[in-house]
């Protein structure tokens, strides 16, 4: 939504631990929006996969999908906690905190994640966002969260 104009695979959806009752609420609801589970059709798996990893649902074909997970970390406590209000016409959602964008596109750079795919995609990303947002960004939480995703040396690279 905020970065650069290019197709994207999937929608990172973060929510609060769900108990089995919720899940299945969910889980119904988006059958009947007719949205499948990539991982599993079978909602004990799904809940069961849920409670370590991201599972993922799709309409029609696995591209684009909606990355479901719930909090696990700190930093997704974080995220949620500090998360962004955005208004589009009447509706709204949720984002993460920019400087959290900027600092875990950093990560997935060092990390070397989608190196095969894209080399420069991450960078391109966070520096994207840097210089949109540059006015915005509390410079001091970004330190922070760069610092504990430990890479601070690739602060340097947001500045073109």
């Amino acid at each position: 939504m905020l970065g650069r104009s290019r197709a994207t695979e999937d929608v990172d959806l973060l929510v609060p631990r769900l108990n089995k009752d919720k899940f299945e609420n969910i889980w119904s609801n988006l059958h009947n929006n007719r949205f499948w589970g990539i991982n599993t059709s079978n909602i004990n798996e799904a809940f069961e996969m849920l409670q370590e990893h991201a599972i993922r649902f799709a309409r029609k074909k696995p591209v684009p999908n909606i990355e479901f997970k719930t909090i696990k970390t700190d930093l997704d406590e974080y995220s949620y906690a500090n998360r962004i209000k955005v208004i589009i016409g009447k509706d709204e959602l949720f984002i993460s905190p920019l400087e959290m964008q900027i600092a875990y596109k950093l990560f997935l750079s060092a990390e070397g994640i989608e190196e095969e795919l894209e080399p420069d995609k991450d960078i391109e990303d966070a520096q994207h966002l840097y210089e949109v947002f540059k006015e915005k960004i509390n410079k001091d939480e970004l330190l922070i969260l760069v610092n504990k995703l430990n890479v601070k040396n690739k602060l340097k690279l947001l500045e073109k």
